[in-house]
């Protein structure tokens, strides 16, 4: 018999009155873990929170062979996006998606304008709360 290696597939919670957009994460989890076994992986579904430290726990626990990182958003929040990878970093394990620099940077609309900008990548024009702060003429 073969040894199963454990994925963990990490998403965030999905409360019952979530738009079926906000569900289809469940349809998400429910196909990659139906998958795995076939590939001789175990999964382990576990819900991202910002409770790092109760997650990391449960990370060190189940010592993952690998994250599969679903998570779209943090208590609600998309800017909050980025503290999942990073906390994988932090124990330094393997996942996939996109690196704590990039979802930082992407879910930062201002950030990756100015990044854009100093590249010379075509964009639109903004304005920041940061530049005019309320009050100021």
């Amino acid at each position: 018999m073969a040894s199963f290696k454990t994925i963990a597939i990490i998403h965030n919670p999905v409360h019952e009155d979530a738009s079926a957009d906000e569900r289809d994460i469940l349809d998400q989890v429910s196909a990659i873990a139906e998958t795995l076994p076939a590939l001789d992986f175990k999964p382990a579904i576990l819900q991202f929170s910002s409770d790092l430290e109760g997650v990391k726990q449960k990370l060190l626990s189940l010592k993952p062979h690998c994250i599969f990182n679903l998570v779209e958003a943090v208590e609600g929040y998309s800017q909050l996006l980025h503290l999942a990878p990073a906390l994988f970093d932090h124990l330094r394990m393997h996942y996939t998606g996109a690196s704590t620099e990039a979802m930082f940077v992407t879910t930062h609309k201002v950030l990756a304008k100015k990044w854009m900008s100093l590249t010379n990548v075509p964009t639109t024009e903004w304005l920041a709360l940061e530049n005019h702060p309320l009050g100021s003429p």
